[in-house]
């Protein structure tokens, strides 16, 4: 029996969300969430408890290693929405792909927000970052009039060119995970399977959680330089936790993309898949047929014609029926002894004398 198109994928889509790396990225997802408030609630009551009993800003103040705003209220517990949104949505993949009526349209539809999200915020970003280096440009080209002031301008374009490349990848990398989120979308709701973006993504998502780990991991010898342990600890959870999320985020798109090309490949290549495609019947031969019978209306019938008498011939095959109206021609007699053709009145043999038998 062929199977809907449509159901086909959905279930193909499933069998991706029911691998156990979905669940780990669920549960990596809620882990990152939890590590990043605790960690910002510890910062923030610290700072807080340091302000009560010393107004001095010495001691252990996290905003001196650029973590919290350095101010006299301390920084309140940041919410990471985005990660919350994306260990939700890992978590409806994993639990909706294993009922069998289920479509994938909530977690697939906040894929696709997390990524719009992602994607305008990098917008965001670069644009405020563009307009910050023109400005910056222009107030130091007025007051250019030196060695000084040409090495500024200098600094500042090698820096702004540096700032562009990033901001760049960033956008490409958002683009890409925007595309990969409506492949998953359109793989859902059509008859064709779509991993546009997914391989991309997922090569450059991994490029960009490298340098991330790099840079929260380089920050580690000024948060134990802190000499608070607890604060250290959690620092310490929050940073891997994020790293492999992050790592297991690109992971799954590179492997949806993989996923996806194989499938695409089997139904093309396979034999068994293509007998999957519904194909024209071939006529059916050599098999009878009942008779068709048409509806005749009911008809008085014609009426009967008598039939004359069949004369029987030694070979015993039946005279064929004549019309009653029509005159029956003579039959021809033979002598049974010398052959001899007689008329019908001859009582005797005109050749040999033998009797002849009339019937």
């Amino acid at each position: 029996m062929t199977q809907n198109p449509f159901q086909q994928n959905i279930d193909i889509i499933k069998g991706f969300f029911r691998k156990p790396v979905i669940l780990v990225a669920a549960i990596l997802g809620f882990a990152c969430f939890i590590f990043d408030e605790v960690f910002s609630a510890t910062g923030f009551s610290s700072h807080i408890l340091e302000k009560i009993l010393d107004d001095s800003l010495s001691g252990y103040d996290l905003s001196a290693y650029g973590i919290f705003p350095g101010n006299d209220t301390g920084s309140m517990p940041s919410l990471n929405l985005l990660g919350l949104l994306l260990a939700v949505t890992f978590l409806l993949f994993y639990i909706m792909s294993k009922k069998p009526n289920s479509r994938l349209a909530a977690p697939s539809v906040m894929l696709r927000v997390a990524a719009i999200i992602q994607l305008v915020f990098v917008c965001i970003a670069l644009a405020a970052a563009i307009f910050l280096i023109v400005a910056l440009l222009i107030v130091l080209a007025s007051h250019a009039n030196n060695i000084q002031g040409a090495v500024s301008i200098v600094l500042i374009a090698v820096a702004s060119v540096i700032v562009l490349i990033v901001g760049g990848f960033m956008l490409t990398l958002s683009i890409s995970q925007v595309r990969y989120a409506n492949s998953i979308r359109k793989s859902l709701t059509s008859i064709y399977l779509s991993a546009n973006g997914a391989t991309l993504f997922g090569i450059m998502y991994i490029i960009a959680t490298a340098f991330q780990a790099i840079g929260l991991f380089a920050s580690l010898p000024m948060i134990i330089a802190g000499q608070n342990p607890a604060v250290t600890a959690i620092y310490i959870l929050s940073s891997v936790t994020s790293v492999a999320f992050n790592i297991v985020y690109a992971v799954i798109a590179i492997q949806y993309g993989s996923y996806i090309r194989n499938i695409a490949k089997r139904f093309v290549t396979s034999p068994q898949a293509s007998q999957e495609i519904p194909q024209p019947a071939a006529p059916v031969q050599n098999i009878q047929q009942p008779p068709i019978q048409e509806f005749i209306p009911d008809m008085p019938a014609p009426p009967e014609v008598p039939q004359a008498p069949t004369i029987q011939q030694n070979n015993a095959e039946p005279a064929p029926v004549q019309n009653a109206d029509t005159p029956q021609a003579p039959q021809a007699i033979f002598c049974a002894n010398c052959g001899q053709q007689l008329n019908p009145d001859d009582y005797f043999c005109n050749n040999c004398g033998t009797p002849v038998q009339h019937q």
